[in-house]
């Protein structure tokens, strides 16, 4: 966007000021881009740890072998699918909705609290490791590296991963991929350590 059209979007909205305003009741932000904005923002603190629940569901899609099937149990659960799963996972996309309880619920029914404190503490080893050391973040991370995570974690070889992601709400590997980078120096420091 250009500087002057950015100024003159402010002063247009500066003169609007003390304009009377009455929200209109036939109007429902349900777009996809909201929907991705929302989802950006979401977040629920569960015993007493403030998570971002797109990374919580994230870690249940990359850890919970039993994923696929909560997947395929969202995706028809309002609306019977003639098409085979497999099939089905590679072409029907929802709008997750991660500000409605219900679909958190579903999609977070087998999340324990040891998932939540080790998402948890994944996330604060990536804060505190890009504060100490500058040009660390999670997203520079080798694809190779997480996608060979990922195959040691789905238990799956290279050729499979397409697959697997597509089971798992992921929109192919290539998503799931830069997904797990969240998680790859967390996961890399517990199994140094013999967790």
């Amino acid at each position: 966007m250009k500087r002057s059209d950015a100024l003159q979007a402010l002063d247009t909205a500066l003169s609007l000021e003390g304009a009377p305003t009455a929200p209109l009741k036939e109007l429902i932000w349900d777009t996809r881009c909201f929907r991705q904005w929302a989802n950006t923002f979401a977040t629920q603190t569960v015993d007493g740890i403030p998570l971002a629940t797109r990374h919580r569901v994230a870690y249940q899609q990359v850890f919970d072998p039993r994923f696929k099937q909560v997947w395929w149990n969202y995706l028809t659960a309002d609306r019977p699918c003639d098409l085979p799963r497999r099939l089905a996972c590679a072409v029907i996309r929802p709008e997750t909705d991660l500000t409605d309880q219900a679909t958190v619920s579903r999609l977070l029914t087998h999340e324990t609290s040891a998932d939540r404190v080790a998402l948890a503490r994944y996330v604060a080893l990536n804060d505190e490791t890009s504060k100490h050391h500058r040009g660390f973040f999670p997203e520079a991370i080798k694809d190779s590296v997480a996608r060979q995570l990922l195959e040691t974690i789905w238990h799956v070889r290279p050729d499979a991963v397409e697959e697997e992601a597509w089971a798992r709400g992921f929109q192919g590997a290539q998503e799931a991929i830069e997904t797990v980078k969240l998680f790859v120096l967390g996961l890399l420091r517990d199994q140094e350590g013999g967790r």
